[in-house]
């Protein structure tokens, strides 16, 4: 419960936050970033998905201005959109982005740890889905 209530918080907190900096006309990229970035994370833990499509395809272009597609800051923006497909039941797109997530975290010395155990979970769930029929 006090989980639920932090990332509650957490949640209104970035909403107005982004509410802000995506208007404000002197934000730069790198406010533009984080403040999104916030927000899809808070609307995953809270399992509050509406709209997270779009904040994402805004939070794609931000990252691959700034950094890049190779980056880790761009890994980080695809295992949280993994996420958030996996929750939404997009099964197949969450395992393209845990993917390719995985790989560039390998190749920026980062340690997938979290991205590989949301896809064997997945991974689960997507044969668990075949042998039910």
């Amino acid at each position: 419960c006090f989980e639920r209530e932090k990332y509650d918080d957490a949640l209104k907190y970035a909403t107005e936050k982004w509410s802000i900096v995506s208007v404000f006309p002197e934000a730069r990229d790198f406010d533009l970033y984080y403040a999104l970035n916030e927000l899809v994370v808070a609307k995953i833990r809270t399992n509050h998905l509406n709209n997270i499509d779009v904040d994402f395809e805004k939070l794609d272009a931000i990252c691959k201005r700034l950094y890049g597609t190779e980056s880790k800051q761009y890994a980080t923006v695809l295992h949280n959109r993994g996420r958030a497909y996996q929750l939404q039941g997009r099964l197949d797109d969450a395992k393209q982005c845990f993917t390719k997530s995985i790989s560039l975290q390998i190749s920026n010395n980062g340690k997938p740890k979290r991205t590989v155990q949301y896809l064997k979970e997945l991974e689960k769930t997507l044969i668990y889905d075949e042998t039910d029929f």
